[in-house]
């Protein structure tokens, strides 16, 4: 017994092969944010929200600890500007955004830690199979969207449609080498992923009174989802 380890696995029992093993893991982290945002309103017609995050986190190398994400999402009232009374439409929105986001990665990924065990009782201590990255970034995507909302006959029918698409790229992957190296993989930034598809939706008001109401919806989605690419040399 280790008398300054404090974790479950150090301990001295009488029959150990009876006794069942507990197991802990430690993770320490810190990220430091500022958020900030401003809203813009033209005669309730345009409307424009435009946001900014960064982010310093422990996990990340010192060169690269500080990121920064912003968006960005643009709307307008149509039937503010256009009567469309003839047509039975009496609300027509369009919308646009964009926005990007970012991650970081688990702590103690920069260097060689230890990875603590047990063997037949005794405690154990090994270099890990993974080689720390030398310069990690964080994992960033760029998502885009746009769509339009409908409402006809006084609002009893609205139609919602949305597109979007999102590329994923710097990710952080653990890419294979040879165990003569003395490791099995490396952990490295690299790989592109797509995604991208559309929602619609269809809600129908049958009726609206002080004592009830009842109203009927249907939903569509697809989803595609591809990668793009796994890095310079790695085939698909």
């Amino acid at each position: 017994v280790n008398p300054w380890l404090f974790a479950f696995s150090n301990y001295n029992g009488q029959d150990q092969s009876r006794i069942p093993v507990p197991d802990e893991i430690r993770f320490e982290k810190k990220i430091n944010s500022i958020f900030s945002f401003v809203n813009f309103n033209y005669k309730n017609t345009f409307f424009l929200e435009i946001s900014g995050r960064n982010d310093w986190s422990s996990a990340l190398p010192a060169s690269n600890n500080s990121y920064f994400y912003p968006s960005a999402s643009l709307s307008y009232i149509l039937t503010e500007h256009l009567n469309l009374d003839k047509l039975k439409i009496d609300f027509v929105k369009l919308r646009a955004a964009y926005a990007k986001t970012a991650n970081d990665t688990d702590p103690y990924q920069l260097d060689f830690v230890y990875d603590i065990g047990n063997f037949n009782g005794n405690q154990t201590a090994g270099l890990p199979s993974v080689r720390p990255p030398a310069e990690l970034r964080p994992q960033q995507a760029d998502s885009y969207e746009g769509g339009i909302t409908i409402g006809l006959f006084k609002s009893k029918l609205n139609i919602d449609f949305t597109y979007y698409q999102i590329e994923s790229f710097d990710q952080i992957l653990e890419s294979p080498v040879p165990t003569s190296s003395g490791v099995s993989s490396v952990r490295i930034n690299n790989g592109v992923l797509q995604n991208k598809g559309f929602e619609a939706s269809i809600n129908y008001n049958i009726f609206n009174n002080r004592n009830a109401y009842l109203k009927a919806g249907l939903n569509f989605s697809h989803n595609n989802n591809r990668v793009v690419s796994l890095g310079e040399g790695a085939e698909l």
